[in-house]
C-alpha cells in the first residue's frame, strides 16, 4: 500500500480525489508519536441494517489484517455513523478490543459502557477557541447547562 488511496465518497463528479487516504507508512510515522489507530470496519456500513453474520464479519474480522498491517494491536473500534446496536456490542467484545465509540455526545465516565462510549466532536470548522473549550474538561459540563437554559425558556 504505498500509493496513496482515497474513499469513494470523496470524490468529486468528475473524478477528481479531495482527499488522499494515508498510507501504512504514514500510519507507522504517526504511531511513532503516540497516535493511536482503531479499527471502524471494512466499508463502512450502517450496522443495524446488515444481517448478525455480516455484523461480525465487519467488527471481528477486521481487526487482525489491521493489525499485521500497522504492526500493533487494536483495541479500540468506532462503530461507522456511530450506530450500533446489542450484537454489534457483543461482537465488539468477542474480538478483544478493549473499548468502542459510538457518537453520542459527551465526556466519558468511569462508569460508562465500555463498548458505548461518548465523545465530543471535533469538526473541520471548529475553531480554536471552541476546540480548546471542548478539550478542557467542562465542555459537557457547560453544554448540559446550556441545554437546561433552554429547555426552561421553551417549557
Amino acid at each position: 500500500m504505498g500509493s496513496l488511496t482515497y474513499n469513494e465518497w470523496d470524490v468529486k463528479a468528475g473524478g477528481e480525489r479531495k482527499f488522499s487516504l494515508m498510507s501504512v507508512e504514514m500510519i507507522k510515522e504517526m504511531q511513532d508519536y503516540g497516535i493511536e489507530f482503531g479499527a471502524h470496519t471494512f466499508n463502512h456500513p450502517k450496522l443495524n441494517t446488515l444481517s448478525n453474520e455480516e455484523i461480525e464479519h465487519q467488527i471481528v474480522d477486521v481487526k487482525k489484517p489491521l493489525e499485521e498491517k500497522i504492526g500493533k494491536e487494536i483495541i479500540t473500534f468506532a462503530y461507522p455513523y456511530g450506530i450500533l446496536n446489542d450484537y454489534a456490542k457483543e461482537m465488539a467484545k468477542k474480538a478483544d478490543y478493549t473499548f468502542a465509540l459510538a457518537t453520542d455526545s459527551g465526556s466519558v465516565c468511569l462508569s460508562d459502557d465500555l463498548y458505548q462510549i461518548r465523545r465530543i466532536a471535533i469538526f473541520p470548522n471548529t475553531n480554536l477557541f471552541s476546540f480548546k473549550r471542548k478539550v478542557a474538561g467542562n465542555y459537557n459540563f457547560i453544554k448540559i447547562k446550556r441545554e437546561e437554559r433552554l429547555r426552561t425558556k421553551y417549557e
